[in-house]
């Protein structure tokens, strides 16, 4: 198991209700509350476990008949006859400029978020998976990061606000985790309202910080150039924030606190 790029145990357990599932490469740890007539925490387990696996075979029966759907590091043409949680990834892969599977973690953990909050009516969930978030949530929530051996590892936290929820929240990173970056970012940050599009601009965020230098051209790249020419706004990135050793640049719709170091 490697070390996850946020802090989980850091969510207050007054507030959220957690639970973790796995299933393959899927690492998923989900927060929830409600307050009026809290379903037993097996059902929503067990409910979890059956969307979760659900996705992961369509995602899987899809890439069978279609080559190179899961090893491509460019956009794909779009497929009207996709199902719908490949579409979603085609879209936001196509938006920032990655292969599909760029966004899997953060498809997963929207379309599995949706489906449960649909289910069981939560007043608040966090389903994090690997690294990116689909959050919905009643009051300001603080997410702190992990940035690997840099000295602002569990420093930083990024607040997120109520009326910017549901939202994806992303993280990308070249030195933590096993997910491909051609980059040397620590931690490389996107906040989006669709969680796979978030996953798909951090990818490609993070692609492009090799050294210190990178950091605000990377960042102007993200918000200021690409970001802008994207004509779904729930695609676009609203906010950023990277980590690489000793420095720390954000910019956009985001809100930095104190972690929990």
């Amino acid at each position: 198991m490697y070390q996850n790029r946020f802090y989980r145990d850091t969510f207050d357990t007054r507030r959220f209700h957690p639970l973790s599932i796995h299933d393959g490469e899927s690492d998923i740890w989900i927060g929830w509350n409600r307050r009026r007539d809290i379903p037993d925490p097996s059902a929503v387990k067990t409910a979890a476990e059956h969307i979760l696996a659900g996705l992961r075979n369509i995602i899987l029966d899809y890439a069978r008949g279609r080559p190179g759907f899961l090893e491509s590091l460019e956009p794909l043409a779009e497929d009207r006859n996709a199902p719908a949680v490949i579409c979603s990834m085609i879209k936001a892969a196509e938006a920032a400029g990655v292969g599909p599977m760029a966004s899997v973690a953060g498809v997963l953990a929207e379309y599995l978020g949706r489906a449960l909050d649909t289910q069981f009516c939560f007043d608040e969930i966090i389903v994090e998976n690997g690294g990116d978030f689909w959050i919905k949530i009643e009051s300001p929530l603080s997410v702190g990061i992990y940035a690997g051996l840099s000295s602002m590892s569990g420093t930083i936290a990024v607040v997120l606000n109520a009326e910017d929820s549901p939202l994806g929240l992303a993280c990308s990173s070249g030195t933590v985790g096993p997910s491909l970056s051609y980059g040397k970012a620590d931690a490389a940050l996107v906040v989006a309202k669709d969680a796979a599009a978030a996953d798909s601009w951090a990818t490609a965020l993070g692609n492009r910080v090799k050294s210190t230098y990178d950091v605000t051209e990377a960042l102007s790249w993200l918000l200021e150039d690409a970001g802008k020419i994207v004509p779904d706004i729930s695609l676009k990135p609203l906010g950023a924030l990277i980590i690489l050793g000793d420095t720390v640049a954000a910019q956009g719709r985001i809100t930095l606190g104190p972690g929990q170091k």
